[in-house]
């Protein structure tokens, strides 16, 4: 074996190691391997027990989303009825009905199109997904970073009863806060800041138009 072979197959060896010890990144992305899963933890799974069992309303939430980097600020409006959703941002509505999904641009310049393009607002929300499921799979990840004891409170947010954990990870201290029906009420992490702003037990029905 030369050299050369030997200094391929160390490098092909130390890659995934590497990997390993850097762990992922909190993010909302679409899938987890914690999901629907405890952490152990009592504080932060007294949160994810609210929010895995998230009401489907009615109710309108409207949240001001901060991206750390760059600290672009914009509203998202989420609406929930039984049986379907709506999230409007940027000038985009993803619109769900019974598990069917959609992305409409409020301009109507173009054609409503199958599926939650996340890529229209990957810049100033996230993701279209991040008052849903992609908050639980975010603490999750969350909570396998956390080195230190959690803190659990209660709070008031936007004039609601809300559940707080503040989870300690490197680099900092992250927090949940969640209504006691499941929504989202706060999160604030290393790259995004959700508030709350307003909180409404009704439906717009405009909210679920594709314009």
């Amino acid at each position: 074996m030369t050299r050369r072979t030997v200094a391929a197959l160390v490098i092909a060896t130390a890659i995934p190691l590497t990997a390993c010890a850097i762990g992922e990144r909190p993010s909302f992305d679409t899938s987890s391997p914690f999901s629907g899963e405890e952490t152990g933890d009592p504080n932060i799974d007294a949160v994810l027990a609210k929010l895995d069992s998230q009401t489907e309303g009615p109710y309108t939430a409207t949240y001001l989303v901060t991206v750390n980097l760059g600290g672009t600020v914009t509203e998202a409006v989420v609406a929930r009825e039984p049986g379907r959703r709506s999230v409007t941002a940027n000038g985009v509505r993803y619109l769900d009905e019974q598990g069917q999904r959609q992305t409409c641009r409020l301009d109507a310049a173009t054609p409503c199109e199958a599926e939650w393009q996340a890529q229209y607002v990957s810049d100033t929300i996230i993701n279209p997904d991040f008052a849903g499921d992609a908050a639980a799979r975010r603490l999750r990840r969350d909570a396998a970073a956390s080195i230190a004891p959690t803190v659990l409170e209660q709070s008031t947010v936007a004039g609601q009863p809300a559940t707080c954990v503040t989870i300690a990870v490197p680099g900092g201290n992250v927090q949940y806060c969640v209504l006691d029906n499941g929504a989202v009420g706060r999160i604030v992490d290393s790259d995004v800041q959700i508030d709350l702003q307003s909180y409404l037990t009704t439906v717009d029905p405009a909210l679920f138009s594709p314009t």
